[in-house]
This record gives C-alpha cells, sequence and structure tokens, in this order.
C-alpha cells in the first residue's frame, strides 16, 4: 500500500491471501473457522458495496440499502470481535505467534475500517 489509505477490498485480499497460504495446517482450529467466517462476511460486503456504487452511478434508489449495509457491517464487526478474541488465546498458547500476530492486526485494521464505515 504506498502511501493509499487502507480500504475493505485491500484488508480482504490481505486476509484472504493469508487464510490461503496457511488452510493445510490451521484449517482444523477453532480460529481458523472464525477467520473463514469473518473473510466470507467481508467478501459479501465488500461485493454488495461495489453492486450498490455502480446502481447509484446509474440513479437506483438507495434508502434500503443503506439499512442493509448497517445491518451487514455491525454483524461483520461482531465477527471481528469474536475471532479477535480466540485468536488472543492463541496467542497467549504461544504456538502460532507470528501467525497469531499477524491475524491480530489484520482484525485490528479492519475493525477500525468497519467502525469507519459505520459512522459515516
Amino acid at each position: 500500500m504506498n502511501g493509499e489509505k487502507p480500504t475493505l477490498s485491500s484488508v480482504h485480499g490481505i486476509l484472504h491471501r493469508l487464510l490461503r497460504k496457511n488452510r493445510n495446517q490451521h484449517r482444523r482450529g477453532r480460529y481458523y473457522g472464525e477467520l473463514d467466517r469473518v473473510s466470507r462476511a467481508l467478501k459479501t460486503f465488500v461485493q454488495r458495496a461495489s453492486m450498490q456504487s455502480l446502481q447509484r452511478s446509474q440513479g437506483g434508489g438507495e434508502a434500503g440499502q443503506i439499512l442493509v449495509n448497517v445491518s451487514q457491517l455491525e454483524r461483520l464487526g461482531s465477527l471481528v470481535a469474536k475471532s479477535a478474541s480466540t485468536v488472543t488465546s492463541l496467542l497467549a498458547r504461544t504456538h502460532f505467534m507470528p501467525f497469531s500476530l499477524v491475524v491480530l492486526t489484520v482484525l485490528a485494521r479492519l475493525r477500525i475500517l468497519v467502525a469507519h464505515e459505520l459512522s459515516e
């Protein structure tokens, strides 16, 4: 990210690559399942947001879409918080410290971006 503001789609790309690279080793862990749910929810939100921006440029209505976006962002925020709690316990066990630290960093960035989107 060359001085650009991080976006939800760029954070999703980072999280997706991180999960794909570490799938074989971590796929049976509870923390991995929760991270996968976060990644899937983030993917659906990013896709929906891009479709809505396309519809807005064509002159579509957006009153109901705002409510859907807010509910999806709140769900995403709760998934991020739950996942961060689980990964923190993984960090405390010190089995996979580098993986845990990187995932917690990505989740922290995602939490800030979700909070920023909710405030707008």
